[in-house]
């Protein structure tokens, strides 16, 4: 099994080369939305089995700026209660959630009647269809949990204990990491239990990007994403400026892509005269091709990231990763001086120790660098993933059909 399956301390049941294409199964996930890059993920998921529908809260939740698309992919809108929140977490910083309550859950599944119910997040979503997959239908239920170890950090007493609870309700849980892993299994779960399926960038899409850059664009750093206090940016800024004014002597080139609520204050930040900043607001994932293909390093310094997909996307464009730590994707993918180079977002002292690793890396490294970083994403496709879920549910029907109690498999 790949790397991003099991991990050596959890034995699959079932031999994953024994089972059927497509599993001869309707299954039924779960979600708050489907973001435009992840179209091609559930495009996969679906070819793997007979029937999948997806249950989704929303078209598009509304701080987001992507368009809804889910192409050809069966779903159905769910009736819902949504609550604007805040999130604020230990690292300091807050930000802006939507709490989504479906509340005709149990009437649509009792409707589609799917052999297996995959359900993401850990909240009210997942806590229905865990009672109509326990209690009513008597089926597998599946968690996705999308979480590290950092983003979970400070969670409340009844959040806590309404997480154990669907852990044991559970057939399997998919994280996408391993600090996602080591959180679920701090909760309760055996590691039996537990899945990595990682996110995934779209195949091959990011090829034409060059894997080898001139002098003037080889440290040009790139930034992609919401500028919000959650991406840690405008603190990166600020240790950005430090590091140019005490190395007056280098010219430093960011580009910003992406917008939101803190781009004008970014944009007035004091900066030194040999650091230029550009921000490009959003684009489309045509146009940000284009970009990192004429950029160097990209910088992603975010507070808190249960994964990070634009670090796949830059990787797999030939960018190495100028990252933080507080990110699944950095973690789980950055090889420090191999693929990057990896800080802690609020140590000032660490952010500016990898700054200086990277922008004093010679030419012909980064190159070098250029090339690992590809290879390391190489592997993780849609395709791959899609088989990696279709591994957990066939894993996890064996069990069923051998009368192996959930309950045997918990720590």
């Amino acid at each position: 099994m790949s790397s991003f399956g099991l991990d050596s301390n959890a034995t699959a049941t079932a031999d994953p080369s024994s089972r059927p294409f497509p599993l001869p199964m309707h299954v039924t996930i779960l979600a708050s939305y489907v973001p435009p890059h992840q179209l091609g993920n559930y495009v996969a998921y679906a070819e793997n089995f007979k029937r999948l529908t997806i249950l989704v809260s929303t078209m598009m939740e509304r701080h987001r700026s992507w368009e809804a698309d889910l192409g050809t992919l069966e779903f159905q809108l769910q009736k819902t209660w949504t609550i604007p929140s805040l999130w604020k977490h230990k690292a300091g910083f807050t930000d802006s959630v939507d709490i989504h309550f479906p509340v005709n859950t149990i009437q649509l599944l009792r409707k589609l009647d799917p052999d297996v119910v995959v359900s993401s997040e850990l909240g009210f979503r997942s806590m229905v269809a865990a009672i109509y997959s326990a209690f009513i239908a008597r089926k597998p239920f599946i968690l996705w949990a999308c979480v590290s170890e950092h983003s979970e950090e400070g969670r409340g007493f009844l959040r806590n204990k309404l997480r154990r609870w669907l852990i044991r309700r559970a057939d399997a849980i998919i994280v996408n990491g391993k600090s996602g892993r080591r959180y679920i299994h701090r909760m309760g779960a055996n590691n039996q239990c537990i899945y990595e399926i990682p996110y995934s960038a779209r195949s091959g899409f990011y090829d034409s990007c060059p894997l080898e850059r001139d002098e003037a664009s080889s440290k040009k750093l790139l930034i992609v994403g919401q500028l919000i206090e959650r991406k840690g940016v405008d603190t990166f800024l600020r240790i950005l400026s430090r590091w140019a004014i005490e190395n007056s002597d280098r010219r430093i080139e960011l580009s910003v892509v992406g917008d939101g609520p803190m781009r004008e204050s970014m944009e007035a930040l004091p900066r030194p005269m040999n650091l230029s900043i550009d921000f490009l607001g959003r684009k489309t994932h045509e146009e940000l091709r284009s970009i990192y293909a004429n950029s160097g390093i990209l910088a992603f310094p975010t507070l808190a990231d249960e994964w990070g997909l634009v670090v796949n996307e830059a990787m797999a464009a030939g960018l190495p990763i100028l990252g933080s730590l507080y990110s699944g994707a950095v973690e789980e993918l950055c090889e420090d001086k191999k693929t990057g180079w990896t800080f802690v977002p609020n140590d000032e002292g660490s952010t500016l120790q990898a700054i200086d690793a990277a922008m004093n890396c010679s030419h012909a490294e980064l190159n070098a660098m250029r090339i690992r970083c590809r290879n390391r994403v190489s592997e993780i496709t849609p395709q791959g993933c899609a088989k990696l879920l279709a591994d957990a549910i066939w894993d996890v029907m064996k069990l069923r059909k051998k009368g192996v109690d959930r309950g045997s498999v918990r720590s």
